[in-house]
């Protein structure tokens, strides 16, 4: 039990507190392009590589979204 809690305080702390570049790859690599840019509401994949890149500003709630997927 104590282990299970220790992984969910880490898994927690890694989604809301790593970079958003980050947490935008590691979501698409769980549940894949597609589905992370519906969850983000934006039409096209291509979204998710600017944001990781840094070329395309994040939406506060888009940011919400995401991290609250992650870890």
């Amino acid at each position: 039990m104590e282990t299970t809690a220790r992984l969910d305080l880490q898994a927690f702390t890694e989604a809301t507190r790593s970079p958003f570049p980050y947490v935008v790859k590691d979501v698409s690599g769980l549940l894949g392009p597609k589905l992370v840019a519906y969850i983000a509401g934006v039409a096209e994949t291509r979204a998710l590589q600017q944001w990781v890149d840094g070329s395309r500003p994040k939406d506060p709630e888009t940011e919400k979204r995401l991290r609250a997927r992650s870890g």
